[in-house]
């Protein structure tokens, strides 16, 4: 029986697993970002990338030449990353705050936001914040679909590993 519940499990992880990940690295950065075959590029000059699924969610990465020692200072990081959202809320009609998270990735500060916006999709917005620059990520959800997809490559967006030193 317990072998049987492990195979189960096995492979439902398989099957949730996206079979061609790939891990791309971003032009004029050193962030990568992880997806799947279904995301298709976009030709979109004045972003760093752009990409889009057949179920309709929509990707697209900026950067920003502004510096952010706000965001490196743990006394001025919160108000900081409130300023940075009063920004975001301003331009998405119906802007209404589901999630928010101030983080970390690879010693970077980030800030992830997730949105309704009035006609039912959903963003999911991740931020680096970088010494010298930002690098913004968009993820446009349509209103049935799936989250999970999003959340997860959202995530991915992120500087490489650093590597361990002695």
């Amino acid at each position: 029986m317990a072998r049987l519940h492990a195979l189960v499990i096995a492979t439902a992880v398989a099957a949730a697993t996206p079979a061609a990940a790939e891990v791309i690295a971003l032009p004029q950065t050193k962030a990568t970002i992880t997806l799947g075959a279904e995301w298709k590029p976009i030709v979109a000059p004045s972003l760093v990338a752009a990409y889009r699924t057949e179920g309709g969610l929509v990707l697209a990465i900026t950067r920003a030449q502004v510096p952010n020692p706000n965001a490196w200072r743990s006394k001025t990081r919160d108000a900081y990353v409130d300023e940075i959202e009063r920004g975001i809320s301003s331009r998405i009609p119906g802007y209404r705050r589901l999630a928010r998270t101030i983080g970390d990735a690879e010693g970077v500060p980030t800030l992830d936001v997730e949105a309704r916006r009035t006609d039912g999709a959903t963003i999911v917005i991740r931020i680096l914040l970088y010494r010298t620059f930002a690098l913004a990520l968009a993820l446009e959800v349509p209103r049935k679909a799936d989250l999970a997809t999003a959340r997860m490559v959202a995530k991915s967006f992120s500087p490489p590993p650093q590597p361990l030193t002695r």
